[in-house]
């Protein structure tokens, strides 16, 4: 490349083409836009990528979730299937509770896609906010509510279980654009419209309660809340271990365990004010599963700690505690390649979604296990070549 100014000092030649200088900032500003076009490009695709990979992710995470809910579901199928093998051999079970001047009252279908209330005989409002949001009343699945914002109205008002919630509160959250009045008749239709849904023809008493200008569910028809069972499993789990009662524990501990089909209102992702309980009760449901799974490897049961581990890791993918479980669980099993396979899924996934490698506490559990598997194949080897009889 050969480069010179002109004999009058008022241009630069460039590879054999000459240039005014008054033009080089214009050029230069060229290339400047050209080149900020480029990255403006790269930086579109690194945010489709990104996207893409979130999408992907969110998809696998419903996937994995749907299939802990179809599994729960097939339990409680047969279990309802076994219940009413049982009623039938007793004296048979017809397609209604009671004779012909009952209510009409349809017995539970074994086919039902919603768990039956079992653990709340005496309840008649039984409402499940642990996954999906769902409402009984006297044992029936409440269902087809109308409009768009009667359950989300039905949601906010349970989630207080029995504590009142002003109607200024609800007016604001689901009529915020609304004046006062406008907004008080939409919520009194509203309230009238769930009343109508949660009437149940054997109990004329309203399930919503309104009283000094808030609402609630009523108390006295014995309102049973899913999340205040998963809490009250958890508590006397942790009494049951104050007083050294570890299989009373583990008992308590599987129950709620088993109780938590999913977050609480998952299916209301985006409601501000569900976000914090959310968030509480994820984080004592991965404490109890994990220390379930702790339970289970001091008790040799390495098979029930890795079904709870791979349901913890199903819900959040990092948690190094159950990788930890879950290595000492291989490592027991003597399986070293679903050891390393288990720690590299640690890695990666620690690293994906942190940005960081694996604890100290857990990189030196890995080699303690690893080790310890070799000094066995390494006396085992020796034990063998000795037993072996010369020729």
């Amino acid at each position: 490349m050969s480069t010179g100014l002109a004999r009058d000092g008022s241009a630069r030649t460039v590879n054999g083409q000459t240039f005014a200088f008054e033009d080089l900032p214009r050029m230069a500003g060229a290339m400047a836009d050209r080149l900020r076009n480029q990255h403006e490009i790269v930086e579109q695709r690194r945010l489709d990528y990104e996207e893409a990979a979130a999408t992907e992710k969110a998809i696998r995470m419903e996937i994995d979730r749907l299939l802990l809910a179809l599994e729960s579901c097939s339990a409680a199928l047969i279990s309802v299937d076994g219940v009413v093998e049982s009623a039938a051999q007793k004296g048979g079970l017809g397609e209604r509770c009671g004779g012909e001047g009952d209510s009409g009252v349809v017995a539970p279908s074994s086919h039902s896609v919603y768990p039956l209330p079992e653990t709340a005989p005496n309840a008649e409002l039984s409402v499940f906010m642990l996954g999906s949001f769902r409402l009984f009343r006297n044992g029936r699945p409440v269902v087809s509510w109308p409009g768009t914002r009667t359950p989300r109205i039905v949601r906010r008002i349970a989630a207080h279980r029995g504590r009142p919630v002003p109607r200024e509160i609800l007016i604001d959250l689901f009529w915020p654009e609304a004046d006062v009045e406008t907004g008080r008749r939409n919520l009194h239709q509203a309230i009238y419209q769930i009343r109508s849904m949660l009437r149940d023809d054997r109990d004329a008493q309203s399930a919503i309660l309104y009283e000094n200008d808030a609402y609630s569910m009523d108390g006295r028809l014995g309102v049973w809340c899913d999340a205040d069972v998963f809490e009250a499993n958890i508590e006397a789990g942790r009494a049951a271990m104050r007083d050294g009662r570890i299989s009373v524990a583990i008992e308590e501990f599987r129950a709620a365990e088993t109780r938590y089909l999913g977050d609480y209102l998952e299916d209301t992702p985006y409601e501000d004010w569900c976000l914090t309980e959310r968030t509480r009760l994820r984080q004592l449901y991965l404490g109890v599963a994990n220390q379930l799974a702790d339970l289970y490897l001091d008790d040799g049961d390495c098979d029930s700690a890795l079904h709870v581990t791979n349901r913890v890791l199903t819900r959040e993918p990092s948690d190094e505690r159950a990788h930890r479980s879950a290595m000492r669980c291989y490592a027991l099993k003597g399986q070293r390649s679903l050891l390393v396979r288990q720690y590299q899924t640690c890695t990666e996934v620690v690293v994906q979604e942190c940005g960081l490698n694996p604890s100290c506490t857990t990189t030196s559990l890995y080699t303690a296990l690893l080790d310890q598997l070799n000094d066995h194949d390494d006396h085992a080897g020796t034990t063998a070549g000795s037993a072996t009889p010369g020729r």
